[in-house]
């Protein structure tokens, strides 16, 4: 039996040097002792995640930001929005909050792999609730926006402040948008909509000629974005200098009164 051949070679190993002691531990005891270390790498690992693992309280996606990687800018204006994020809504040292501004979806109608990547992470942060703002170039955004991705700005903002912010409102018709009470998949984006080349996707939404939509064409206007391209805090990382660019909250974001606080430090006016 094995258990009698371990009992012949411990006696065999008496009065052994520290060599031949090793050399029978690594020859019986070896997969074992593999085995106990991997056990406990990864007892450490998950102490350690949960351990220092922070709750993300607040969800910002940017959408085809103008920067390039050139420009250093992408990593700072991350770095320094949760920063300055994190102070503006005063969390606690294991709260935090998400900036994601490294996404790019093709305008129009050329669409390939990476766009289709793209467009659904930020369908799933959406639909999951992780994500409670984007800020978009107004083609996708409106892509986005018609499958029912943003909330009525009534139910963020005070009648007041959405007055200050007269000019800058993106207005859609009702019947223009999804259901936002319902679950949102975006299997409407961009329903009956021609498909254009990107060239010209890209000349609608360029900025020195990019006009707001009219509300007083609407049956029944919703405001439902921001044209935030005067932000002087976007300003000076140049994330849309020559796109229009256009902010939404998401229908199922976590939090309205964060949502508010970020509207008007965006805007300034916070």
């Amino acid at each position: 039996m094995i258990s009698d051949e371990i009992k012949a070679q411990r006696q065999k190993m008496k009065g052994k040097g520290f060599k031949a002691q090793m050399d029978y531990f690594w020859t019986y005891y070896k997969v074992p002792f593999l085995i106990l270390i991997l056990v406990i790498i990864v007892a450490i690992y998950v102490i350690h995640y949960y351990a220092t693992k922070k709750d993300e309280v607040f969800g910002l996606t940017f959408l085809n930001i103008e920067h390039t990687s050139t420009d250093d800018t992408e990593t700072k204006m991350r770095e320094d929005l949760v920063k300055d994020l994190n102070q503006l809504f005063s969390l606690k040292s294991s709260q935090t909050v998400d900036v994601d501004n490294s996404r790019y979806q093709t305008p129009g109608s050329g669409f390939g792999s990476t766009d289709l990547a793209t467009q659904s992470a930020i369908l799933a942060s959406m639909s999951a609730g992780t994500c409670d703002v984007t800020i978009m170039d107004a083609w996708n955004y409106e892509k986005y926006m018609s499958g029912g991705a943003y909330l009525d700005l009534r139910d963020v903002l005070s009648d007041e402040e959405l007055k200050a912010l007269s000019g800058k409102i993106y207005y859609a018709d009702r019947d223009a948008i999804g259901n936002e009470d319902e679950d949102y998949s975006g299997d409407n984006m961009g329903k009956g909509e021609e498909d254009i080349p990107k060239e010209e996707a890209e000349s609608q939404e360029t900025l020195s000629t990019y006009q707001l939509p009219d509300p007083s064409t609407m049956k029944d206007p919703v405001p439902v974005g921001i044209l935030v391209n005067d932000s002087s805090y976007l300003s000076q990382y140049h994330a849309y200098d020559k796109s229009a660019a256009i902010l939404g909250v998401c229908n199922k974001t976590k939090n309205k009164k964060r949502d508010a606080q970020f509207i008007r430090f965006i805007m300034g006016n916070d």
